[in-house]
């Protein structure tokens, strides 16, 4: 197992491309050129958002120790391990799995733009990586959050504070290894997660199989307009007066548990999530 363990840490070089304008006509201004030859911890947090050390459906804990920086990659390791921890606010789970995340709440926003992430995605089955956008529920200034109905949340000492805009969940790709690379999912979630949820949701199934190298999944968002992008060529969009227009945060993910991830192929663990960069523009 240690022997495994070694060949995968040291399996991944980064071999990141030139930087490339977005596949979008107009002029645009890089806002954000992470190629990981470090870890930045002025724009990532590896923990969530909330006192919580995971998701409520998920089957893993997101942990520290399992982000890190090699060869100018980002990796997310996901082990099975039978943990029972306990969360910032005194709540003790028992799970068998441990994963990984970035975020970049509280320190890194943007509203519009062209948002990229060149990602090698996992293979065994149980795993669901996905690169998302959520919206900016920082306090920088007035105490913000979303309005009810568009995107209710927290994040004031368990108090609610609300602002107008339209926020919603953007899935610029979600990937359950069980489709074993035939296909990954694209979304946009609004009007929260009960009954009154609404979806624009989509699949990307190449003519053939994407190998297991390197993708990127893009981004293009402006002012009712969401278009999704797979190795720059685009592959789904949505035009609606629904559209955010709030300033969103990046998250990067590997998850176990919730969704159709509910059978994991253990002999494939440890596996790896490899991020060779996450680029963001603006237009001018």
């Amino acid at each position: 197992m240690f022997a495994i363990i070694l060949l995968i840490i040291f399996s991944f070089s980064s071999v990141s491309a030139e930087i490339t304008k977005p596949p979008v006509e107009g002029n645009w201004t890089l806002t954000l050129n992470e190629n990981f030859d470090s870890f930045n911890n002025t724009i990532w947090n590896t923990k969530l958002e909330t006192p919580k050390l995971t998701y409520r459906r998920s089957s893993c804990f997101f942990l520290d120790d399992n982000v890190y920086t090699q060869n100018g990659n980002l990796l997310f390791v996901t082990k099975f391990e039978k943990l029972k921890l306990t969360d910032l606010d005194g709540e003790t789970k028992k799970l068998k799995y441990s994963s990984g995340l970035v975020n970049s709440f509280t320190k890194f926003k943007q509203k519009y733009g062209y948002f990229e992430a060149r990602i090698k995605l996992p293979v065994g089955r149980g795993l669901w990586s996905a690169f998302w956008l959520m919206p900016d529920r920082l306090l920088d200034v007035n105490n913000v959050s979303f309005q009810k109905g568009m995107r209710s949340t927290k994040i004031v000492e368990r108090s609610e504070i609300f602002i107008n805009g339209k926020g919603m969940e953007i899935d610029i790709m979600e990937y359950l290894t069980e489709w074993k690379r035939k296909k990954y999912h694209i979304a946009a979630h609004w009007d929260g997660y009960s009954e009154s949820l609404k979806s624009h949701r989509g699949f990307y199934k190449p003519e053939k199989e994407f190998d297991d190298g390197y993708h990127k999944f893009g981004l293009y968002w402006a002012k009712d307009l969401l278009v999704w992008y797979f190795d720059g060529i685009e592959i789904n969009r949505f035009e609606s007066p629904r559209v955010a227009d709030v300033p969103m945060y990046m998250i990067l993910s590997t998850n176990l548990g919730g969704w159709a991830t509910w059978r994991v192929e253990r002999d494939h663990l440890p596996e790896q999530t490899v991020i060779d960069y996450v680029r963001v523009w603006q237009s001018n």
